[in-house]
């Protein structure tokens, strides 16, 4: 190596060094009081016991974050930021974070831990357009409240990228598995769920909330922002226990490929979501085992929030599609065959407008004795559908409902329309499900509150009508 070539060598050597004393870097300290801001606000500020900094990073040591006076404490060993060689920087933090306090009922005290394995940030961009970079080996966490829960989880290999500028951050996750065990105690009940998930994937946007005050969270939902998240798995399996001082009942749920999403926008939240292949397993004391299977769950759930001025349009959907019976079952209960086996489907869809009487901040549980919070015009049964065993029924229609008082009064009219209720009777006779005096019965009851469709004989058809004063009536008939 020549002298210029050996002197071009230490010149850049030295650049790439600091050359001034061991002090704070204002650009390690920022970056550290940025993540804070972004990722740790809308639970508490941070309270730092002490602070180590070197020519290129900043530690912080002793961390507390608390938000309510009363409520749940965070605490962290040490979080450090250090700039990187040539350009960025990178997060490093102690691998447990510990939580203990007091839940919002100031009774029941919540305890617990979070620990990783090879984490770490990459941080890079500029203040004005900061992008995080976080990868893992594993987080796992366990979170106790006395009696009453119980919770563990654990990811495995994990990575998120995220890009923060005017006050919007957005990215995607890979979460390759996640397993999650919960259990719950409750009057007398207990619940235990185990879940895992395979392959979450996903994208997603939201403010910066930068704060614990409803002020703050309340950016998830104002009309001009928009918030999301959307997800895909590629498989689920959840093993549930319900015991109880009548027995204990155990489902296994399995599931293919999954798509959910959760959302804000305009003022309304959203949150909906469709999986495919399900499969459940039930069994419980003096049953027999039961094996239920479904092509397709969907749903998807609207509610506006803070519209105190103007109505806005609230929305239930849920369908199934493709639902059966393990051929066992049907072997037990119809072992002649006379029943329909064709899958069953079901479909509802329901609607309406409605508007706040106050603002979420101004909300009294106490005030439900009275009556609901909210008004609700023109609600609408656009579809609640259901056909099996060889029968159908359709429904829709429209009501008002008077939420001034509690409980709250209903009028108006629904459209009913059955088809194939009268063979199916003859069949479950035939098989023994239904006693012949029974199906005897319940015809004549049809006979009197339907009338005849115009879709073949066996279709028929009622108007069934709610009145302010309580009052019901099928094809003209009270009920009530």
């Amino acid at each position: 190596m020549n002298h210029s070539s050996k002197a071009a060598l230490l010149s850049i050597c030295t650049s790439l060094t600091s050359v001034t004393p061991v002090m704070a870097d204002d650009d390690t300290t920022a970056v550290l009081q940025e993540l804070f801001d972004v990722y740790w606000a809308s639970i508490g500020a941070p309270e730092i016991g002490s602070v180590d900094d070197a020519g290129r990073s900043t530690r912080w040591n002793d961390v507390t974050v608390k938000g309510t006076d009363d409520g749940p404490v965070a605490n962290l060993a040490w979080i450090e930021v250090s700039k990187k060689l040539l350009d960025g920087y990178y997060v490093t933090m102690a691998e447990e974070v510990t939580i203990s306090g007091e839940l919002p009922d100031g009774v029941s005290e919540i305890s617990g831990s979070f620990t990783s394995e090879g984490f770490g940030i990459d941080v890079s961009g500029s203040a004005s357009a900061r992008t995080y970079d976080m990868t893992f080996s594993q987080i796992s966490g366990a979170m106790s409240a006395g009696d009453l829960f119980e919770m563990e989880m654990q990811m495995n290999a994990g990575s998120s990228q995220s890009t923060v500028a005017s006050e919007i951050i957005k990215g995607t996750f890979d979460y390759p598995k996640v397993d999650i065990q919960y259990k719950i105690n409750a009057e007398g009940q207990s619940s235990d769920v185990a879940m895992s998930m395979a392959d979450m994937k996903g994208k997603y946007r939201s403010p910066v909330l930068g704060g614990t005050e409803l002020k703050h969270y309340k950016k998830l939902w104002n009309a001009g922002e928009s918030f999301f998240a959307d997800y895909t798995i590629s498989g689920m399996v959840m093993d549930m226990k319900m015991q109880s001082s009548a027995g204990t009942v155990s489902v296994n749920a399995t599931m293919g490929a999954s798509v959910g999403r959760m959302a804000a926008k305009g003022g309304v939240v959203s949150s909906g979501g469709q999986a495919v292949d399900v499969v459940y397993n039930v069994s419980a004391i003096g049953m027999p085992p039961i094996k239920v299977t479904v092509d397709e769950i969907s749903s998807r759930l609207a509610v506006p929030l803070d519209n105190v001025g103007e109505s806005k349009q609230a929305s239930i959907q849920m369908a199934m599609t493709g639902l059966d019976l393990d051929p066992m079952i049907w072997a037990m209960f119809d072992p002649q065959g006379n029943l329909s086996k064709d899958k069953a489907n079901l479909e509802i869809d329901l609607s309406a407008d409605m508007k706040w009487a106050q603002k979420v901040e101004a909300f009294d549980v106490a005030q439900l004795a009275t009556g609901l919070p909210v008004q609700f015009e023109d609600v609408k049964i656009n579809a609640l559908n259901f056909n099996a065993l060889g029968a159908e029924l359709k429904t829709d229609g429209a009501f008002e409902i008077n939420t001034s008082k509690f409980p709250p009064e209903a009028s108006g009219v629904a459209n009913v329309s059955v088809k194939g209720v009268n063979d199916l009777m003859g069949k479950l006779t035939q098989a023994g499900l239904l006693p012949v005096q029974n199906a005897i019965m319940a015809k004549g009851m049809i006979g009197v509150f339907f009338k005849q469709g115009g879709e073949g004989l066996d279709h028929l058809t009622s108007q069934i009508m709610l009145a302010p004063n309580g009052s019901i009536t099928a094809n003209g008939i009270p009920l009530k």
